[in-house]
């Protein structure tokens, strides 16, 4: 897939959830971080996109790597598979995961 039809896709989900949840208030999450440098630096093109994208349609865009660094190494940038489900698709969380991404989420509902 390109980094175009990504990009097109992540638009019209975001639409699609605009039109489905008028009334509602909107928290994006940034793409996950990759074992593969190539790899993350073709989701950090994607995140900038969404972030942008929230910005300017005044959506929340939660970021877990850009200060905090929850799922990635503050020295090579790449993921920390400790995180991850190892095994199934090297994509999805694990239960620390979760609970890690859980504490963060809690922690930027009481401070938003």
């Amino acid at each position: 897939i390109s980094i175009e039809t990504a990009l097109e896709g992540i638009d019209n989900i975001l639409f699609r959830l605009w039109d489905m949840f008028i009334n509602a208030k909107l928290h994006i999450i940034n793409i996950l971080p990759r074992v593969n440098v190539n790899k993350n630096n073709i989701v950090k093109e994607l995140n900038r996109h969404i972030k942008q994208l929230c910005n300017g349609h005044g959506l929340s865009y939660i970021e877990t790597e850009l200060n905090a660094q929850l799922f990635s190494s503050s020295y090579s940038g790449l993921r920390k598979n400790t995180y991850f489900r190892s095994g199934y698709d090297n994509v999805h969380l694990n239960k620390v995961g979760i609970t890690r991404l859980g504490r963060h989420l809690k922690h930027f509902a009481h401070n938003s």
